[in-house]
């Protein structure tokens, strides 16, 4: 058979004629036009035993198409939102050339680094950009990324 000629190191699961798998994980919905009549396009996807699809990959006029994995989705939404956000702009400390640090990104106010200078009727900013001090006090930039002690994911 198929799946014996292949010796893959996993069982494949074909699911036809019913396609109870295939319409759970979205496999007929890949062309709108074949879903109308019930007929799924030839796709692959790589399911963990607990359900989780960790990569789906798609025969589309003999092409291979890959889709990311739902967590890549998630990381490619983040770094979609934190440049719609311009959230380097503060929350990443920029070095002395006034570049941002790219092994800082988003990491915010450095620990240790003192604030803005506070200067009457006017805003100042640190040397590394992440802290701010005006008439409303001063204000420094949290560390955005997932760091359990010091990070959003505290």
């Amino acid at each position: 058979m198929f799946a014996e000629s292949l010796q893959l190191p996993f069982p494949l699961l074909s699911d036809f004629p019913d396609l109870r798998v295939t319409r759970q994980y979205g496999g007929l919905f890949l062309n709108a036009t074949l879903a109308q009549v019930g007929i799924a396009e030839r796709a692959f996807f790589l399911i963990e035993k607990e359900g989780i699809v960790r990569q789906r990959w798609l025969i589309k006029g003999g092409e291979e198409v890959v889709f990311p994995s739902e967590p890549l989705l998630q990381v490619e939404r983040g770094r979609h939102l934190a440049t719609l956000g311009v959230c380097h702009d503060c929350h990443t400390p920029k070095g002395p050339d006034g570049r941002p640090r790219l092994d800082r990104l988003l990491s915010g106010h450095p620990e240790g680094e003192p604030p803005a200078p506070v200067i009457p009727g006017a805003i100042a900013a640190c040397l590394t950009a992440t802290c701010f001090t005006g008439p409303w006090g001063t204000s420094f930039a949290r560390n955005l990324t997932p760091d359990n002690a010091t990070g959003i994911g505290a």
